[in-house]
């Protein structure tokens, strides 16, 4: 019995270990992979303790000559949100990583993994340097895991896309009419504790925030999803280096030749 048990452990530990590596490596192609279809990313905010896809994916081999691009998704959103600005990086200079978490669970949680991931990929290859590309709720996230990063490497630039800053009344409504809120909907209410405490923070790298405003008009609400106020509070925007307005919606900014110029916002620096 006990060679028995002895054999089990050892498969055990194989299959485990075979597991950390296969997630370690994480080169995929973004495109088709089935963890990152909709209901997969759905799965992540309504179950997050379940969401078993979390980590950081390239589409080729990891090239330590080279910066790395961080994407950072929002509610509900995967890397697949990135592919058209992601193209048009300077690949003899750049190449992209990108970030996949539950996006159910609490804003801490989500940067203080998201860091330790991307830290223990850059020290595997030897990489110091990185710039962050995040989308909607995902500035948030990055901005958690920036004041990490900025600990133990140097990141040169921070480009956040159509963040609510300021939070999204409807998360409010659902922390209040739900008898078990996700973590989620809690940080998300406007003037919660987490979204006072990242507006307070203050950090090193270079900060581009960048707005999206449905049409060309002061009158205009925002991209129809987030507020202009809640993209544009001023805690955010007297942080920022560069302040940069789109026209769009909060999904269209991401594709198009609303893509084309973010990217080259990633070559400013």
């Amino acid at each position: 019995m006990k060679s028995i048990d002895a054999i089990g452990l050892w498969l055990a530990a194989l299959l485990l270990l075979s597991s950390m590596q296969a997630r370690a490596s994480n080169v995929v192609d973004i495109a088709t992979d089935a963890r990152f279809e909709t209901a997969v990313a759905e799965a992540g905010m309504a179950r997050p303790a379940e969401f078993s896809a979390r980590g950081v994916y390239t589409s080729a081999p990891v090239d330590p000559s080279k910066d790395v691009v961080l994407f950072v998704h929002g509610a509900r959103g995967t890397p697949r949100d990135f592919l058209e600005v992601a193209k048009d990086l300077d690949a003899t200079r750049q190449q992209a990583w990108f970030a996949y978490y539950a996006t159910g669970q609490s804003i801490a949680e989500s940067g203080h993994a998201l860091a330790a991931d991307v830290l223990e990929k850059m020290n595997r290859h030897g990489i110091t340097r990185i710039r962050v590309f995040a989308h909607s709720m995902g500035g948030l996230v990055a901005r958690e895991a920036i004041a990490e990063l900025e600990q133990h490497v140097t990141v040169l630039q921070f480009v956040s896309v159509n963040t609510p800053w300021g939070g999204d009344p409807a998360a409010r409504v659902g922390a209040w009419f739900s008898p078990s809120p996700l973590p989620i909907w809690v940080d998300l209410a406007p003037g919660s504790k987490a979204l006072t405490a990242i507006r307070r923070q203050t950090l090193e790298v270079p900060f581009t925030l960048v707005y999206t405003v449905s049409e060309d008009s002061q009158r205009s609400w925002g991209d129809g999803t987030v507020s202009r106020d809640s993209q544009t509070p001023p805690a955010m925007t007297q942080q920022a280096a560069s302040i940069v307005r789109e026209i769009g919606t909060h999904m269209s900014v991401l594709h198009g030749r609303t893509a084309e110029r973010l990217s080259l916002l990633l070559e400013a620096q």
